[in-house]
């Protein structure tokens, strides 16, 4: 496919998104990237549980690589009626394993489950369609508070 565009607009890639390195011949284009602001997660086991989750029941497994203590670890969400039960376990398996950085791009709404495919930090251990549901894309304007 070939094609002559004057402008093709990509909004919400990551600055690691693979559909950049698609671009044949990079030094012909100019890629302006803008920063949305950022955020950090301080404590992941209170976000699972604050989240708005589905009304049918579910639960996975998810372990955090994070550098801060209390976010390390394997954590196990069961939901039901848009709310959850968060359980730290000792064990280390789980439906998907994310660094600090997956995270916060997954729980902050960035971008869905689907797009930690592609997302570097992340890992897809386990195909639970329960944790899939789980997350959507979320419209998050962290400045409307102030």
């Amino acid at each position: 496919y070939e094609g002559n565009f004057r402008t093709l607009k990509f909004s919400k890639f990551s600055a690691n998104c693979p559909v950049l390195s698609l671009i044949s011949e990079p030094d012909k284009t100019t890629r302006k990237l803008f920063s949305t602001g950022a955020v950090r997660i301080l404590n992941i086991e209170n976000v699972l549980k604050k989240t708005k989750y589905p009304n049918e029941k579910g639960s996975f497994t998810v372990k955090t690589t994070d550098r801060l203590k209390q976010n390390c670890g394997c954590f196990h969400v069961e939901y039901e009626n848009t709310a959850a039960t968060v359980t730290r376990l000792d064990s280390d398996d789980a439906d998907v394993v994310l660094d600090q950085n997956a995270a916060n791009i997954l729980f902050c709404g960035t971008a869905g489950p689907e797009a930690l495919r592609f997302t570097a930090g992340a890992e897809i251990v386990n195909e639970n369609p329960d944790f899939f549901k789980a997350f959507t894309p979320r419209n998050i304007l962290f400045c409307d508070g102030f």
